[in-house]
């Protein structure tokens, strides 16, 4: 878009508000395709409410997935830094070993 006298640019309003969908929809959790996705519904005839919402379930499944996953990364990272003694060599250090394979954790395995 133009400049106008003091510099800035001006952007069209419609081109805010898609920008403004992105980043609130990306904050969500949502990808870059679901987002086209999702705006591309407002212009499909029949689509409902309820199509909308059922995205949004399969997207909060996928999140606690992911949070699932985190947190199993916290824990196995908490018992490695636990376990990890500043007079061991970096041949014996347990983070190294456990990313190697060479562990033997009671955690399950990534």
């Amino acid at each position: 878009p133009p400049r106008a006298d003091h510099g800035y640019r001006r952007y069209p309003l419609d081109t805010v508000r898609l920008i403004r969908f992105i980043r609130r929809a990306k904050k969500l959790g949502f990808t870059l395709k679901e987002i086209g996705e999702l705006r591309d519904l407002r212009c499909v005839p029949g689509v409902t409410c309820d199509d909308i919402r059922q995205r949004a379930q399969i997207k909060l499944a996928d999140i606690r997935v992911r949070i699932e996953e985190l947190e199993k990364m916290s824990r196995i990272l908490s018992e490695l830094t636990k376990s990890c003694s500043f007079d061991k060599g970096v041949g014996e250090c347990p983070i190294l070993n456990m990313i190697d394979g060479q562990s033997c954790l009671k955690e399950e395995k990534l």
